[in-house]
This record gives C-alpha cells, structure tokens and sequence, in this order.
C-alpha cells in the first residue's frame, strides 16, 4: 500500500480520562477508587491522607520524609536523599485538602530537614538550597492563611531560624531575610 500512513496518536491526557470518568455513574466511580486503592501502597496512602483516615493518615509521608533526610549514618550507611525526600513532602503536599494541612506539612518538613543538618554537620549546596526553598514556598502560604492561624505558624518559622544558627553556608541569615521580608516586625 503506498501512500498510507499510520496517523500518530496523541498520548492519552488526563482531560480523556476526565470524559470518560464523566460519562459514567456514581458506583462505577467508587468501584474504580476502590481498584486504585487496591493497587498500590501509595494510593491507600494518599486516600488515607485525603480523607484523614486513620490514626496518623500522614504518618507514611513522614517516614519516607525522616528517612530521606535522616537516615541512620552510621548503621546502614544510607545517603541523605534530597530528591527523594522533595518528592515525599511533594507527594503528602498533594493528599492534603487544604492549605493549612499543606502548610503544617511543610514546616515539619523544614524542621526535620534543619534538625538533621544541626545532627550531622555541613550537608552541601543542595540541601541548604532545597530547605531555603521550602521555606520560602511555605511563607507564602502562611501569608494567605486567615490572620488567626498565622500565630503559631510563624513563631514555628522563627523557631526554625534560631535552630539553624548552628548550620552552615549561610543558610541561617539566608532564612532571617525571607522572614523579614514577608513579616518585617510581625509577631
């Protein structure tokens, strides 16, 4: 056959599922969840922090997070693992439904992460970067967040700054600015 040709099909989008998904009912979209949630550890995971089920829903976010940034040095040998460690926090940022849930998140992330340099010495460019980020991203939505749930939040953010004095690569005043910046003399 000369002249023909295969046409190219587009890789399947999300926007196809959606259609597909809207066309059909109530109990075949509980059936479908349900087939999702029995595939894989990280959907029940996700549905369990969603939907805040469970005793600690976030509890398998925080053991890949603590994991990642904390690992036993000196008994398993394993390496600090930014990227898996962002992905973590990225994965349980999504689950959660509401930007104070996000945010809380976030600031335990940053917490563990300062702990963990102030535990083990001079981490590298990398992880400084990635915590300076964090912390950034999560000011800004501690600044979105209705006036009466900022208090405590901010004073957590204040909190992370004077346990970082003991890190390096200036790390610490580099978080100082991001603070002053958003807050000035806020309390």
């Amino acid at each position: 056959m000369t002249g023909w040709r295969r046409k190219k099909k587009s890789a399947p989008s999300w926007n196809d599922v959606k259609k597909v998904i809207e066309a059909h009912g109530h109990d075949e979209l509980i059936s479908l969840v349900g087939d999702l949630y029995g595939i894989s550890e990280a959907n029940r995971n996700f549905l369990h922090a969603r939907y805040s089920i469970g005793s600690d829903p976030f509890e398998p976010y925080r053991i890949i997070f603590d994991d990642s940034t904390s690992p036993d040095l000196f008994l398993h040998k394993k390496p600090v693992q930014v990227d898996r460690a962002k992905a973590a926090a990225a994965d349980c940022i999504k689950a959660v439904g509401d930007l104070l849930g996000k945010t809380v998140i976030m600031i335990y992330h940053i917490e563990r992460g300062t702990a963990f340099s102030i535990d083990h010495g001079d981490i590298g460019e990398a992880f400084y970067r990635a915590l300076e980020e964090r912390y950034e991203w999560t000011i800004q939505k501690v600044r979105r967040l209705p006036k009466e749930s900022q208090p405590s939040l901010k004073k957590r953010l204040k909190d992370v700054i004077a346990s970082a004095r003991g890190i390096g690569r200036g790390c610490p005043d580099n978080l100082a600015k991001l603070f002053s910046d958003a807050f000035g003399g806020e309390e």
